[in-house]
């Protein structure tokens, strides 16, 4: 159970239960609940061990990989995730993908006033830079 905890707070205790104290409202025995079967949760489906499973049918699980246009493709320097999106038309061939990537956070979207448009912080090459505006 111990190895579930850490894999659970990746490294970051503290924040992870001011997040369950904020999910349930600061209540420390509602959140302490939450944890204990958080952790259970994680232990009776094997969360901790599910990359290491073979997934089936290879090809069909395959065939989609190569298909989708879409996937996490690291994370930033503060940890947060970076998704690639390929964007425009492609040819499904490496260089037109990796030409028409935007990388994304996930964290630190903000809607505009209207709700039409999203602002994105983005991954940028230029130092300095980083918002990206999808319509």
């Amino acid at each position: 159970m111990t190895n579930d905890r850490e894999n659970m707070h990746q490294g970051y205790p503290k924040e992870t239960l001011v997040r369950f104290l904020k999910a349930r409202e600061w209540n420390v025995a509602k959140a302490h609940k939450m944890i204990v079967e958080c952790l259970n949760w994680r232990i009776q489906n094997e969360i901790d061990s599910v990359l290491e499973r073979p997934i089936a049918p290879v090809d069909l699980y395959r065939s989609i990989c190569d298909s989708q246009l879409i996937g996490l493709s690291g994370y930033t320097k503060e940890g947060l995730p970076i998704f690639g999106i390929g964007v425009g038309h492609s040819t499904y061939d490496k260089a037109s993908v990796i030409t028409l990537m935007l990388a994304i956070c996930l964290v630190g979207y903000n809607y505009s006033q209207n709700h039409k448009s999203v602002w994105f912080e983005a991954i940028s090459t230029k130092p300095n830079k980083g918002t990206s505006y999808v319509s």
